[in-house]
C-alpha cells in the first residue's frame, strides 16, 4: 500500500477536520485590520477637526478684537466671522474698556466622520485683545 504525503494509514486525506481553518483565520485578521484602519481614520478626522476648530476660534477672536478696537460691536463681528468659518459661536464676552479689552469667544463644530456618521461636537475657545503690561517696569 502506498502512502504519500497527506495520506494516513486508511488512505484518506489527513486533517479533514481542519479544512478551511486558514480561511477563517485570515478573515478574522482582515476584520481586525479593517477595524483598526477605521479607528485610525476616525481618530485622524477628530484630530484634524480639532486643529481646524482651534484655528477658527483664533480667527473669530481676532476679528472680534479688531471690531472692538474700531468701535464696532465685537460679538456681532465674531458672529459673522464664525459663519464664514463654518463654525457655531456659542459664547462671546468682551471684558475691559475701549482702550484695554479682551474678547473671549467659544466656537463649536461637529466631527465629520466618513460616511453617514456624525461625531460629537468639539469646542474651542480663544482670547484676543489689547492689554498693557502689568507690574513694575
Amino acid at each position: 500500500m502506498r502512502t504519500g504525503c497527506g495520506e494516513g494509514r486508511d488512505g484518506g486525506a489527513r486533517g479533514r477536520g481542519e479544512a478551511g481553518s486558514g480561511t477563517v483565520l485570515a478573515a478574522g485578521w482582515l476584520l481586525v485590520a479593517a477595524l483598526l484602519a477605521a479607528t485610525l481614520v476616525c481618530l485622524g478626522a477628530g484630530w484634524w477637526q480639532a486643529s481646524r476648530l482651534s484655528g477658527a476660534a483664533d480667527l473669530v477672536a481676532l476679528a472680534a478684537a479688531k471690531g472692538q478696537r474700531s468701535g464696532v460691536d465685537a460679538c456681532g463681528v465674531a458672529r459673522r466671522a464664525s459663519e464664514r468659518a463654518r463654525v457655531r459661536m456659542e459664547a462671546c464676552r468682551v471684558s475691559g474698556d475701549e482702550v484695554e479689552f479682551v474678547v473671549h469667544v467659544v466656537v463649536s463644530a461637529p466631527v465629520d466622520l466618513p460616511g453617514p456618521f456624525r461625531g460629537p461636537r468639539l469646542r474651542a475657545s480663544a482670547n484676543a485683545g489689547v492689554l498693557s503690561p502689568t507690574g513694575p517696569a
